[in-house]
């Protein structure tokens, strides 16, 4: 499900990934009227298959794609 609860966007979002490390970068999309657009985000590596990922403020029909590197 892609479509995060707003009330988190100032707490963050929990991403699960399988790269097994804490050496990661997190990049978000978000893709208004199928334009992708890089947008400014934050995050904290919480273990080697989690992170926390803060967007900013997020309205309720946002959607971001999350991609996470390591």
């Amino acid at each position: 499900d892609n479509h995060a609860p707003v009330t988190a966007a100032a707490v963050g979002y929990p991403i699960k990934h399988n790269l097994n490390t804490k050496a990661i970068y997190v990049v978000a999309i978000k893709d208004p009227d199928g334009t992708p657009t890089p947008v400014f985000c934050k995050y904290e590596p919480k273990s080697n298959d989690m992170a926390l990922v803060k967007v900013g403020i997020t309205a309720e029909d946002e959607v971001y794609d999350i991609i996470v590197i390591g």
